[in-house]
């Protein structure tokens, strides 16, 4: 999910958790459409759509669908006449539900195949297609044009477009994951891709009637854009894009605005904030820490101007690249005399460009670039810039650097930068913007890390700041500020921190919704995320009754009537083939919660659904081979349970599963395809895991050494700085070099899988294995990491730490985690301990991201075991203890 998602469940000042809101005005009330009878016609809504489907006329499961734009301001009536049409034509269609899901879709970050699509229509034929085409344009000529859709073809430069694929949901286990698809002639499934631009599958083409009425802009309106020559598209956005081009020999950036796209909270569109980006920067030519801007032009829709090219990086990319995370990097003097530079010279560009009158509104880790040889700073991105003096209105604003009271644009600059400089020294997601508190956990880290020069030039920062703004305003998305916990955690205070966090999780359960936890929004985008182990309900209950055997009887008698409703509609959508069935993001791990709490008769018929639904031909077709949603991830669920059952049909599924995911492996090695996913929870290492578990169960080597060799395998990517002596895993998706330490994908989880492999095989760790080991050990002393959470976050650092202090009786490695992860917690007026969630703006109650996946790997500190954050029965196989 996406910043922006985040944000919309932010809204709701009065809860502390990410939610729906759930109060109506302006925004979220429904659009109105024509009255129709509703015996003939079907209503289905969710957060994204509303569908009205013509119950006597039936439309292909795929062929050319339409798709209407609007502008936002005349959208409700665009709608209303259409929808009138559609109804009388007894057309089934399905539009944008309301205003502020509309203007979602449509800002500059979000997703760029869906922005601009209000309305889409299913012809029933190609021949009333033709028809709506023209009909529709008709109606929607006498509006403004909306975005537009770039992944449709515009017919005749109007608000109506137009596009094959699924018009009913088909969908294909691909790579691995179920996603949309169209059915070729001979009846093969393929992705119904959602690509960013005009694409047909390869079966089809345009029907003569488009290709002969169709019509298009004048090429004279693309003549000067067609001069460049582009090299590189540096960044994409719906408002549109950034490229490396070249003109006359000469490198050159070039900036594109779109047309009523990437729509900011002011309304004002990419279009206008391009134009006023390069008068802005126009009138800052003369400061040498600001990027020069050159040429001005439009070209059809779209608004470009072309300035300096900065061979350099980011600041977020240089605190990825160069921050000391771990304790044995002695770079720590070094990086705080960079990060004083830095400061500096950003601290005197901001005065320069106050006193010409600008200020930038939106200053950010992404708009400040650095040159690679002597760390110059210059400013990039002044499409937010205004009067320093005009009163704080933001358009565009990124959350963790903005202020709720900052009254005029000068201000906001001077918190944006304050708030930088900090992050420079604990690059971490924004808690004190909901527990200002912390500032005070916060300083004491960075003082214990980087000694006391860094601290005192932060007091200066803030000494000057301060004379400009409220350092610690309150939180944009809270009614109230949060505080720290009254001890710190520690590991003489788990106890204390283990309670609190229960307090904080039973205490805010809603009973009476179906949801039952508030937290991570996966909740509300797929029904199962309600209460599956990751993102659910049955995730905060297995920490509940893991962290504490006496909660069993509790969690029953509390929550005994939403188990009655519940335990059933599990029970139904387990029998849904369609359904995810994974470990974590599906239901096969509320099995095991269910069969811990007494339902075993429950949780059983539902293994029984799993068993029929994951059929050998199915297995067959599945290339997820991971623990957390796929094949690895059932297989130990179908281990466990026949430990416990004795139960031949599940070792025969396990036999299929072990087989395909071999199957798989020998098929990436004869094609050599990139194995680059290693992680326990997303890739090969989970997938090892199992084949050891289970060829040790049949007695066959093949299994064994195949999970071997992939675990020496996932070193190949790992980075080695011939510097320090740590081992990372590498991740460059981002466009920029990333070490990963996480127990999801990264270094953390693939040592814990090597001690688990040493424990069944006391000959497995050789010399050259125990060097890795030791190596992904030392990196798992880190200093801190942006998120928390157990999943990708700093929590999910405790397992291999206190298997460590069991394996190796090597404690030191615990206490400095603890004494780090008191960075994330926070406390509210009940005494209650909670847990920020994904990028920080709320708090969160779930697994992955939020207090229940804390507290799981908090408990385990007191049980000497370190794996019950993975949902498989207790009483089942022995993984991840000693």
């Amino acid at each position: 999910m996406e910043m922006t998602d985040y944000l919309r469940y932010s809204t709701n000042r009065a809860s502390l958790f990410y939610s729906q809101s759930q109060k109506e005005n302006e925004f979220n009330k429904p659009f109105d459409i024509p009255g129709f009878d509703v015996l003939k016609w079907g209503v289905y809504s969710d957060d994204h759509w509303t569908n009205l489907i013509f119950k006597e006329k039936d439309f292909p499961d795929q062929g050319w669908k339409i798709h209407i734009t609007a502008d936002i301001n005349e959208a409700a009536n665009l709608l209303y006449d259409v929808a009138k049409y559609l109804i009388e034509e007894e057309i089934s269609f399905k539009y944008v539900p309301n205003l502020r899901t509309l203007e979602s879709k449509n800002v500059k970050y979000a997703n760029r195949s869906a922005s601009g699509k209000f309305i889409t229509v299913y012809p029933e034929n190609n021949n009333v297609f033709f028809k709506l085409l023209n009909d529709l344009k008709d109606i929607t000529d006498s509006y403004k044009l909306g975005p537009y859709i770039l992944n449709d073809q515009q017919w005749q430069q109007s608000n109506v477009f137009f596009r094959y694929g699924g018009l009913k949901r088909i969908t294909a286990d691909i790579d691995g994951e179920k996603v949309l698809a169209v059915r070729r002639p001979d009846g093969t499934l393929i992705p119904d891709e959602r690509v960013p631009y005009y694409q047909l599958p390869d079966f089809v083409e345009e029907p003569d009637y488009i290709i002969n009425n169709n019509t298009f802009p004048s090429e004279k309106l693309f003549s000067r854009i067609n001069d460049f020559k582009i090299i590189e598209a540096l960044h994409h956005s719906n408002a549109g894009g950034v490229y490396l081009a070249e003109l006359e020999g000469r490198r050159v950036i070039l900036k594109e605005g779109r047309d009523n796209a990437g729509i900011d909270g002011n309304g004002k569109d990419a279009f206008q904030r391009n134009k006023n980006e390069y008068h802005i920067l126009k009138r800052l030519e003369n400061v040498a820490g600001v990027v020069n801007a050159h040429e001005y032009f439009t070209a059809w829709r779209h608004n470009y101007f072309t300035e300096d090219f900065h061979n350099g990086r980011n600041l977020r990319e240089f605190i990825s690249q160069e921050f000391p995370f771990t304790y044995t990097n002695d770079s720590n003097s070094e990086y705080v005399e960079k990060c004083i530079i830095i400061i500096n010279q950003l601290m005197g560009i901001i005065e320069e460009i106050h006193e010409n009158g600008i200020a930038m509104g939106d200053l950010s880790l992404t708009n400040i670039m650095l040159s690679d040889n002597d760390l110059k700073v210059t400013l990039i991105d002044f499409e937010a810039a205004t009067s320093p003096g005009k009163s704080f209105i933001p358009g565009l604003a990124t959350p963790g650097l903005i202020s709720s009271e900052a009254k005029k644009f000068e201000e906001a600059d001077w918190f944006a930068f304050y708030r930088i400089a900090r992050n420079l020294f604990l690059p971490i997601l924004s808690v004190y913007d909901i527990a200002p508190q912390i500032t005070y956990i916060h300083d004491k880290r960075i003082e214990e890390k980087f000694g006391a020069k860094a601290i005192d030039f932060l007091k200066k920062i803030e000494n000057k700041v301060s004379k400009y703004t409220n350092l610690q305003p309150q939180s944009p998305f809270l009614n109230q500020k949060l505080s720290i916990p009254t001890k710190e955690l520690s590991v003489d205070n788990i106890d204390y921190i283990i309670r609190g966090l229960q307090k904080g999780i039973i205490n805010n359960l809603e009973i009476d919704s179906f949801s039952l936890i508030k937290g991570n929004i996966e909740q509300y985008i797929d029904p199962i995320n309600k209460y599956n182990i990751s993102y659910g309900s049955f995730g905060v209950v297995l920490a509940l009754i893991r962290s504490n055997a006496n909660y069993v009887d509790v969690i029953k008698n509390h929550l005994s009537d939403w188990f009655d409703l519940i335990v059933p509609y599990i029970k139904k959508m387990s029998k849904n083939p369609e359904i995810k069935m994974g470990l974590f993001n599906g239901y096969s791990g509320i099995i095991s919660v269910l069969y811990e709490l007494g339902y075993e008769k429950n949780a059983l018929l539902i293994l029984r659904n799993l068993v029929e639904n994951f059929t050998e031909e199915k297995i067959n077709n599945t290339d997820n081979i991971s623990l957390y949603s796929g094949l690895s991830g059932i297989g130990l669920l179908y281990l466990s349970f026949n430990n416990i059952l004795g139960d031949e049909t599940l070792l025969k599924n396990m036999r299929i599963i072990y087989d395909r995911i071999i199957s798989i492996y020998k098929y990436n090695i004869d094609k050599k395809e990139d194995i680059s996913d290693f992680g326990l929870l997303t890739g090969w290492s989970g997938a090892a895991l199992f084949l050891l578990k289970f060829s040790l169960i049949i007695n066959e080597n093949e299994g064994k050494k195949i999970a071997f060799e992939l675990v020496d395998k996932s070193f190949e990517p790992a980075l080695e700085d011939d510097k320090y002596d740590d081992l990372f895993i590498v991740d460059n998706s981002r466009g920029f070099k990333r070490l990963i330490p996480y127990i999801e994908n990264g270094s953390s989880g693939i040592a814990l899988t090597m001690l688990e492999f040493q424990k069944e095989d006391k000959d497995y760790l050789n010399d050259s294995r125990k060097k890795i080991l030791e190596k992904f050990i030392n990196s798992n002393y880190l200093f801190c990491s942006a998120n928390g959470g157990l999943m990708s976050g700093y929590a999910g650092l405790l397992p291999l730490a206190n298997a460590i202090s069991s394996t190796y009786n090597q404690t030191d490695m615990t206490k400095l985690l603890l004494n780090n992860l008191n960075s994330y917690l926070v406390r509210n007026d009940n005494d209650e301990l909670l847990f920020p969630g994904e990028y920080g703006y709320k708090c969160s109650m779930d697994v992955s991201t939020g207090a229940a996946g804390v507290l799981l790997v908090l408990s385990d500190l007191k049980s000497n075991k370190w794996g019950s954050w993975i949902p498989l029965p207790q009483n089942g196989i022995k993984l991840f203890e000693p």
